[in-house]
């Protein structure tokens, strides 16, 4: 016969179990690659449409993050068109952006704050 100190751990440990199976989340990885997959992309950001989560890739592309099968992945990185990816049941994935011309014309550089010397 258990103890009610006893019945009141294993009731615990089995309430414990059953949430973290109902909220654990898988965590899925890749690479992100220049358009002709020889550069990896330092720098850009992935993040879970609709929820709050991102990462941000290290110096050789890759990035872990927390998503579900059927989650989107988006891509960025300035200068090149987002991506986005459906995760599915592989753990990592290989994400290629393209060059967005576009996006870089419209870039604007300002040099505020700077002084001249009279001559």
């Amino acid at each position: 016969m258990l103890t009610p100190f006893l019945r009141m751990t294993v009731l615990a440990l089995a309430l414990f179990a059953t949430f973290a199976e109902v909220y654990a989340q898988n965590s899925v990885g890749g690479t992100v690659y220049d358009t002709d997959k020889s550069v990896t992309m330092m720098g850009a950001t992935v993040s879970v449409e609709g929820k709050q989560v991102f990462a941000t890739t290290d110096q050789d592309g890759k990035f872990s993050i927390q998503a579900e099968p059927g989650d989107v992945l988006l891509v960025q990185f300035m200068g090149y068109r987002d991506s986005k990816v459906t995760v599915g049941t592989a753990a990592s994935y290989e994400v290629v952006l393209a060059p967005d011309s576009q996006a870089l014309s419209e870039s604007v550089v300002t040099a505020l704050g700077m002084t001249r010397e009279k001559r």
